[in-house]
């Protein structure tokens, strides 16, 4: 199995548990459509040869973090003194290093096309990510597991889409909001269980459109809602 292969396994065991099996698609397909906002790593070539893969870019020169330790097994990277007589000189000398590191990791294990990634294991295409496991196609995620498609969000699990949101689980686009489960298309909101497109609501369930149901009619709308937008 390659490493796209198990990014997609990973990335439809989120999805089937986030919509619980009903919604149907691929996801490669899913994210072209639904998650194209995210900012994940860009693969870039390496001056020390092949790529690696960057969350800085918009630079002139990269280099693996790999390759550079290989490299400094060899070399501390000084170079013997010599006279700097012209901004052309400098130029040239500055050259020789001056390249940022690509596909950065600490303390991580089975991390793919990601970089800046710590004490974390099983991250696909990823960046910025800390203390965290099973992340797919995400940006700045920190004591989470299972997401797909996050953005600057922690304490979360078993979710799509997050953007700024905080101890959320089995939640799909939800934004600047915290304690959220089972709920989908959320903004501002704080404990809030089985809802959809709900915005700055508190310690409420069964709502959409920041109008009260009951559980059954909930279930009932919740279904038609994911047949009119999937």
């Amino acid at each position: 199995m390659t490493h796209i292969d198990e990014q997609n396994k990973l990335a439809a065991k989120i999805i089937d548990h986030v919509f619980c099996g009903m919604v149907e698609t691929d996801p490669e397909s899913f994210f072209k459509a639904y998650l194209q906002d995210v900012h994940t790593p860009v693969e870039v070539p390496s001056v020390l040869g092949g790529t690696t893969w960057t969350s800085v870019s918009g630079l002139d020169s990269y280099a693996s973090e790999a390759q550079v330790m290989k490299a400094s097994e060899n070399h501390d990277w000084l170079y013997p003194k010599e006279p700097i007589e012209s901004i052309e000189q400098l130029n040239s000398f500055i050259q020789r290093s001056d390249f940022m590191q690509g596909s950065r990791s600490f303390e991580a294990k089975d991390v793919y096309r990601s970089d800046d990634v710590a004490r974390s294991f099983s991250v696909f295409h990823s960046r910025n990510i800390i203390d965290s496991n099973n992340i797919a196609d995400c940006n700045w995620v920190w004591d989470s597991e299972f997401l797909l498609g996050c953005t600057r969000s922690g304490e979360s699990t078993f979710s799509i889409g997050l953007t700024e949101g905080i101890q959320c689980s089995g939640s799909y686009r939800v934004y600047g909001s915290r304690a959220i489960t089972q709920s989908f298309f959320i903004k501002n909101c704080y404990d809030l269980q089985d809802s959809i497109f709900c915005s700055h609501l508190k310690n409420k369930q069964y709502c959409v459109a920041n109008m009260q149901y009951t559980k059954e009619e909930y279930r009932v709308l919740k279904k038609k809602i994911f047949e009119w937008l999937f």
